[in-house]
């Protein structure tokens, strides 16, 4: 296949390559955007995404807009609202990545954590905060900071704006508010009042500061009902997936799929490229379908035929969970044992540099190569 370049009569054309990525869905399209320069920039055509988006059951809600933010630009690109919604995948309490629909998701403050685990979730509810107090009044800076800090969606339907309720992420509000307060301070320092040219500058400080708390502020109640109508988008769209029997169906499928192929099911399951094709297929709501199992067939066989060598690319996947020893490391001065592929891989790449993306053995002649 070729993609569209100048003076190539052998290109794909830029209409054709559209059109297929009007069947794609947001998560796709966010690795389609990182992939070349060619993608990117047919991916600037908005209604590419905006169609992705809203072929999802349900359709993710439009974001809302601010009336006027002081001549700014106050729109969402369909680019950033794909970023904000589909972008975050990992866990941000144990780091490890959570399907989408099985994720308790924050969007204002930017944090997802895995609904089937408790500790995950309670961590996410114990790293939220109340605004901090002071003692008597509040500070002129502290005010202003409340006025656009993003807070947390409460549980209701309707979200309450009263500052006596809102919940803070901790680290996230303590760093905003030391880099606020930098600020305001160097404003602070500029009112010295000894000249004519200090209070010119303190004064043109001051009206950038509040300009800026202005704009943020216009912003606030806008982004915070966009955030909340996503939570609820979220919590309606993981229940659909839930009471769906896509998912059930293509797994049948899979293991018809792996009986006519003569390989066990587990194996088949474990493979990297039918794991990507079977999550994809439960995201879109979309039935596995033959021909998606021939473009993937030979793939699929060779990752399971690998395994049943003992051939382990590496650098390995941070799901594999067993106990590894470092095939590289000189037998003399002792080999390192790890807990895991990605401590494994950190090591290879820091003490092995020039063995990187190389494939290890570990057969059964040799099981003290890889498994300790």
């Amino acid at each position: 296949m070729y993609f569209h370049h100048p003076g190539n009569p052998r290109a794909l054309p830029v209409e054709i390559i559209e059109e297929i990525f009007l069947h794609a869905s947001p998560w796709e399209l966010l690795q389609l955007q990182v992939t070349c320069c060619v993608f990117r920039n047919i991916l600037e055509n908005e209604s590419i995404r905006r169609t992705a988006r809203k072929s999802l059951v349900p359709p993710v809600p439009d974001p809302v807009i601010p009336e006027d933010i002081g001549g700014y630009e106050r729109n969402w690109t369909e680019a950033s609202y794909a970023s904000f919604i589909f972008g975050q995948t990992k866990c941000t309490s144990c780091g490890e990545t959570v399907p989408f629909e099985l994720s308790s998701v924050s969007f204002s403050l930017r944090e997802r954590a895995c609904s089937f685990k408790k500790r995950c979730v309670q961590r996410q509810l114990d790293g939220r905060c109340e605004f901090p107090t002071v003692i008597g009044d509040m500070p002129i800076d502290l005010l202003l900071m409340r006025s656009f800090l993003p807070f947390a969606e409460n549980g209701d339907t309707v979200l309450d704006f009263t500052p006596s309720n809102r919940l803070y992420n901790v680290e996230k509000s303590k760093k905003a508010i030391a880099q606020w307060r930098g600020e305001w301070n160097l404003l602070e320092a500029l009112n010295d009042g000894t000249s004519w040219r200090s209070d010119t500058c303190y004064l043109d400080q001051r009206l950038r500061i509040a300009e800026i708390a202005a704009r943020k502020s216009a912003w606030l109640r806008p982004f915070m009902e966009t955030s909340k109508a996503l939570v609820l988008w979220h919590e309606e769209y993981s229940e659909v997936v839930a009471r769906s029997n896509v998912r059930k169906l293509n797994f049948n499928l899979a293991k018809d799929i792996a009986k006519s192929e003569n390989v066990r099911f587990a194996s088949m399951v474990r493979s990297d490229a039918m794991r990507r094709c079977l999550l994809a297929h439960s995201r879109s709501q979309t039935g596995l379908v033959r021909t998606a199992w021939d473009s993937i067939r030979s793939q699929v066989l060779l990752e399971i035929a690998n395994e049943k060598a003992g051939i382990v690319q590496l650098p390995l996947p941070k799901g594999w969970s067993m106990k590894v020893v470092c095939p590289f490391c000189s037998k003399s001065s002792g080999r390192h044992a790890f807990m895991g592929g990605a401590a494994l891989s950190d090591h290879i790449r820091d003490a092995h540099r020039d063995l990187r993306d190389v494939e290890v053995e570990k057969s059964v002649a040799r099981p003290q190569t890889l498994l300790g």
